[in-house]
């Protein structure tokens, strides 16, 4: 045990990448398996599966670093307790209004078992561990200008938007998206949004997963390369990941439109992790943003081609082909082992 132990401090990214993925894709097959015909009973063993980036940060970081810290297990409990609720109360709502469920025992119950995993993830930002409150502390207490945390939720749809306009300028038709927007100020559309982006942000997107790609591998990543390299890198494997659950988007984009989007997402993700002096919040925000956009606003080439051309923007004016200063908020700090 302790050899193991000693291996997972001296290679985090490669521990971190191989439980991740174990994980997850155990997770998915087992559900599938046990239960072919029962999408709300597999709903757990996904949710599982699309935390596990999270999870797996949160066991590195407490076996990394031990030290315990003085604090308030009530304080845990509380906060645990009433993000449990609220998770719960949305996703229940989500499942009814979006996926146009019919709220039962059922629904009511696997819902309560999934949203255990948010208010876990959140309420560890209070742990005991120090290694845990340390890795999740940005999500609570991001600092730096919350500018950053706008520009995390408008650049996406933002630039989807515009591409769209485009390509109806030019006389384009525009690809559907997977929800209409009939009338974007109505309750009803908003409302609608609303939920959409919620769910991105604590149950599907950004909480389950960017405490793991952004907020515990890229930093370590980091150490040995740039951020354009790293970015590459993890977008890469962040793809793969992803595995069946992009075969949709791969039919209907095609793989080299699909690569690129993930590219140059991932390296967006880069750039305001670093920009944010490694600020969880931003890219939790960042990551929800763009999987609501995704399902609101038509993928359209222009679209790919004004990210392309903000991308070469950002990536010149702070250099990201070079390794960052020592002193780089958004590196990892070794407390014991190495990355």
């Amino acid at each position: 045990m302790n050899r193991t132990v000693e291996w997972v401090r001296q290679h985090q990214v490669r521990a971190f990448f191989l439980l991740t993925f174990g994980i997850t894709w155990a997770s998915w097959i087992l559900g599938f398996v046990l239960f072919p015909e029962d999408e709300l009973l597999q709903a757990p063993f996904v949710k599982v599966g699309i935390f596990a980036p999270a999870l797996v940060s949160i066991l590195i970081s407490s076996v990394v670093n031990r030290e315990l810290g003085k604090v308030s297990v009530l304080t845990r409990w509380v906060i645990f307790g009433t993000i449990w609720l609220v998770a719960w109360l949305h996703l229940v709502l989500y499942a009814n209004v979006v996926s146009d469920l019919t709220v039962n025992p059922k629904l009511i119950v696997v819902g309560g078992i999934i949203t255990t995993l948010p208010a876990f993830v959140i309420s560890s930002a209070f742990s005991r561990n120090e290694g845990i409150r340390s890795h999740l502390a940005s999500i609570i207490r991001p600092g730096g200008n919350p500018v950053w945390n706008l520009f995390a939720i408008l650049i996406i749809p933002v630039t989807m938007a515009l591409g769209a306009a485009i390509s109806l300028a030019l006389g384009d038709s525009l690809p559907a998206p997977d929800h209409s927007i009939q009338d974007p100020v109505r309750l009803q559309t908003l409302g609608m949004i609303v939920l959409v982006f919620l769910n991105e942000l604590v149950q599907a997107g950004g909480l389950p997963e960017e405490p793991g790609w952004r907020g515990f591998a890229l930093p370590r990543l980091q150490t040995r390369f740039s951020p354009l390299a790293a970015s590459i890198i993890l977008g890469l494997v962040w793809a793969l990941w992803h595995g069946p659950l992009l075969i949709g988007m791969l039919q209907e984009a095609g793989p080299c439109r699909m690569v690129l989007r993930i590219l140059m997402i991932g390296i967006t993700f880069t750039w305001l992790y670093n920009r944010t002096r490694g600020s969880l919040l931003a890219v939790v925000l960042l990551h929800a943003s763009w999987n609501t956009a995704l399902a609101f606003l038509p993928r359209t080439d222009a679209f790919l081609f004004l990210m392309a051309g903000l991308l070469i923007v950002l990536v010149v004016a702070d250099r990201m082909w070079e390794k960052l200063s020592t002193d780089s908020a958004a590196l990892y700090r070794a407390t014991e082992g190495a990355a």
